[in-house]
Parts: structure tokens; sequence; C-alpha cells
């Protein structure tokens, strides 16, 4: 588990699937996103940057592959979670929020502990770099707001499996 001060990320498994926790540590109300197209291969903000190692080694086994298209959709307000303090939601949620292909994807090729290590980062302040680059326009009135409420974090969580 990892906690900056205004939000805390942890990772476990259930079901066979890496689940991924963010929780608001702060005092206040915040509003933090979750995975979109090109968070995964750090294209645009927020970033969402995992890697698998295998422990007895250290070698790196999963990660993101380079962005093979730079193009990104549109940030919408559906892809914030509001959080009160105290409260956690899946930023990879099935059906809200696209999955970490890097975890997702991932079969262990031999027996031993692997390491899945998330680093997410929101700490780009310039909008360009979260709106996406086409169709961002329609949502921007909506948009800009919420992420004036996005906590600007860099911070990693991992799990040993």
């Amino acid at each position: 588990m990892s906690d900056d001060g205004s939000i805390a990320v942890s990772l476990s498994v259930r079901l066979g699937r890496i689940e991924v926790r963010v929780r608001n540590t702060s005092a206040g109300e915040l509003w933090f996103p979750g995975v979109v197209d090109g968070s995964e291969t750090a294209s645009r903000y927020p970033h969402y940057l995992p890697s698998i190692r295998f422990v007895p080694t250290g070698d790196v086994v999963a990660e993101p592959p380079p962005a093979e298209d730079p193009l990104t959709g549109p940030l919408r307000p559906t892809d914030f979670q509001r959080l009160a303090p105290g409260e956690e939601f899946d930023p990879a949620a099935p059906g809200r929020f696209l999955p970490l292909s890097t975890f997702a994807n991932h079969r262990p090729s031999r027996r031993g502990i692997y390491r899945y290590i998330l680093t997410i980062d929101t700490t780009g302040e310039d909008p360009a770099t979260w709106v996406g680059t086409f169709g961002h326009q329609a949502y921007a009135g909506e948009v800009l707001p919420l992420l004036a409420k996005v906590p600007r974090v860099r911070t990693t969580a991992t799990l040993d499996s």
C-alpha cells in the first residue's frame, strides 16, 4: 500500500484478478480519474503504470508496450470518481473503466513469487496532457473543473503474490 497524504493505493488479489483500490485519506472531498485510453502507456494523464517482476531474479516479466497510436479519446465526466473522506474505488473496475492490461493478461511462465507494481501519476498540470487528442472540446466545460479537484500525486503500490 502507498499513501501520499491525500490518497492511499493498494493492490490485492480477488477472484484471480489484481484489484486496485484508491482511497481518499484527506479531510476533504476530491475527484480521482479511473483508467482511460492512454493511461497505461503514459500517452496522457492520468498515468497508471503497471509492471510485474519475478522476485527471485528481479527480472521484469511484464510491462505496457510503447504506445502504438498517440490518439486518445476525450476525457469525460464519467471518467472521474467523487470520493468523500475515507471512500475508495477501483479505477480499473470492469464495465466502468479500462482494465490494466498488463495485470489482466499476465500468465506466469514459471512457479515463484511475482511482484505486482503500480505507479499512479496525476502530476500533470497542463490540461492539454489530460483531455485527449480529439473530441475533448465537447466536454471541456464539465471536465476542467473536475481536473482542478484531482490531487496532484505520484505514488506506487506493490503486491507480492
